[in-house]
């Protein structure tokens, strides 16, 4: 009896979506820039602090390009594009054998001007968050417990819009990190015991970005593991 042509199709799509090592290879680079934007931020905090102006602005200087280069690479259409010719070569080397999947588009999947007028907006959001919520907890205006909280404002939105708006791509992935990042912020606000102590702040934010997108692409690449063995053994029967 042969496997219905319905079957095929969803466990083609789903197969498809679960692909998600490439992400730890954009995890990779993002923690490069994060990296690259957050210590020469706090190096040029604690240069302003000693009354070494020029330093503190030298520093400050290579923060703002990184967050340039941030911009620059996910915003800009020929940034976007450079990423995803990246991205593509990336799972053609880590998914060489299994070949290229690429589920049909339907109508309302297709790529429309105001998805990317949001993704843009959210970007910027994410931009203005990420040097605002360094600007609140380096001035003392809000506790450094709360850096991952603030984070998260600015995160889950972002990541929640991606998953939504690219469906075909590993969206569920996407959208099991948003989740896990904004739990993590509401355990931090209600006092989680560890989790709300001031020393563990810059951990929750290792935890929160890197942890929870690790173990969500994670999660995803086994899923696309069970998926392909159902695609394989529909195709076979």
């Amino acid at each position: 009896m042969s496997a219905a042509p319905a079957d095929v199709v969803k466990w083609t799509r789903r197969y498809a979506r679960a692909r998600a090592l490439p992400m730890l290879v954009g995890l990779v680079v993002f923690g490069f820039l994060a990296l690259a934007i957050g210590l020469p931020s706090r190096l040029s905090r604690e240069a302003a602090a000693a009354g070494q102006a020029v330093i503190s602005m030298i520093w400050l200087a290579l923060a703002l390009s990184a967050c340039g280069a941030l911009v620059v690479l996910f915003l800009t259409p020929k940034g976007r594009r450079g990423w995803h010719h990246f991205v593509e070569r990336i799972s053609d080397r880590l998914y060489g054998e299994e070949g290229r999947v690429t589920p049909e588009a339907s109508t309302e999947e297709a790529p429309r001007s105001r998805d990317r007028r949001a993704t843009l907006a959210l970007g910027l959001v994410l931009f203005a968050g990420v040097l605002g919520s360094r600007y609140l907890t380096g001035h003392g205006l809000v506790p450094e417990r709360y850096t991952q909280p603030l984070s998260a404002l600015y995160m889950v939105p972002f990541l929640v819009h991606i998953g939504l708006s690219r469906k075909r791509v590993v969206a569920p992935v996407t959208l099991l990190w948003a989740g896990l990042i904004a739990m993590h912020g509401l355990l931090i606000v209600a006092g989680a015991p560890v989790l709300s102590e001031e020393r563990f702040a810059q951990a929750n934010m290792v935890i929160s970005t890197f942890g929870f997108g690790f173990f969500s692409a994670l999660l995803g690449h086994l899923y696309s593991r069970y998926a392909l063995r159902r695609l394989r053994t529909l195709v076979h029967e």
